[in-house]
């Protein structure tokens, strides 16, 4: 299964937003961050992301990062936001 991230914003453009993938979970392991934006399954294995590594996300407050089953943003998908 392939994971596509698109953050969607829902704060003033001033805000910045960005969002944290940990390899293991309660935000432990190798991470990395990435800014506002929508990356393709290409694009996160560039920034060190593998398929399928994901296994818990922080996303900054305000903000919405939905996670795609295929690339291309297609399949299922599910929208983690905090509140």
């Amino acid at each position: 299964m392939r994971i596509i991230i698109g953050l969607l914003l829902l704060m003033p453009l001033s805000a910045f937003a960005e969002v944290t993938f940990y390899g293991q979970c309660n935000y432990v392991g190798p991470s990395i961050t990435l800014n506002e934006g929508q990356y393709t399954a290409d694009d996160l294995a560039k920034a060190g992301i593998p398929e399928d590594a994901i296994a818990s996300v922080k996303v900054t407050e305000g903000f919405t990062v939905t996670l795609f089953e295929n690339d291309g943003f297609k399949g299922r998908f599910g929208a983690l936001k905090l509140s």
